[in-house]
């Protein structure tokens, strides 16, 4: 659409402070009425004044392009195809789209415009930790195995002073969080490592 107010001239006037003050808070309150930042406010304003400079009409779109290229060929069938591929092929095989694409039989590059028509999506999931009821119980033992009476007959905990502690994280290390490539409709995968001290 254009404007056709753009041969009038505008009349020259020197701006005071307060004339300058007002127009910065009239611009700001645009930003906030159209719920944009200062600097969208500030394009625009940018492309007005360089149609109006170029003496053409005024355009009140957004510049903003279109969807253009090759468009997507996926139908709905073939979208729930895909998807039941996916969801067949093991979680360990779906960490990395080079992976994923190697199982499937397709080219890397095919799989990159399925993600981009969001015909799967990626979910990082973080490992909880599992223990069974002999491992809780193993656990509650050696706390309490550090608990000593006091003559005032009030229980202290030991200075533990003649222990050395050692992360087991650093002798079994493993990716405690890890990105899965899921279908559509497939549920988020639920993952727990079994602790590394034993009952």
């Amino acid at each position: 659409m254009a404007s056709s107010d753009t041969s009038h001239p505008r009349n020259k006037k020197d701006l005071t402070h307060k004339d300058d003050a007002e127009a910065v808070v009239f611009l700001l309150s645009c930003a906030n009425q159209y719920k944009c930042s200062d600097d969208q406010i500030s394009r625009v304003w940018r492309r007005v004044v360089q149609d109006i400079q170029a003496d053409r009409p005024i355009r009140s779109d957004s510049y903003r392009k279109r969807r253009s290229g090759r468009k997507s060929l996926l139908t709905e069938e073939s979208r729930h195809v895909h998807n039941h591929a996916i969801e067949l092929i093991p979680l360990e095989d779906r960490t990395d789209i080079r992976t994923l694409a190697s199982k499937l039989g397709v080219p890397k590059s095919t799989l990159d415009d399925y993600f981009m028509d969001s015909v799967f999506h990626v979910h990082t999931n973080r490992a909880k930790l599992m223990l069974t009821d002999e491992q809780r119980v193993e656990r509650v033992k050696f706390v309490t195995g550090f608990v000593k009476s006091a003559s005032s007959r009030r229980n202290m905990f030991d200075s533990m002073m003649k222990y050395v502690h050692l992360d087991v994280k650093w002798f079994y290390l493993k990716n405690d969080k890890q990105r899965f490539y899921l279908g559509e409709q497939e549920e988020n995968p639920h993952i727990t490592l079994k602790t590394r001290i034993t009952a």
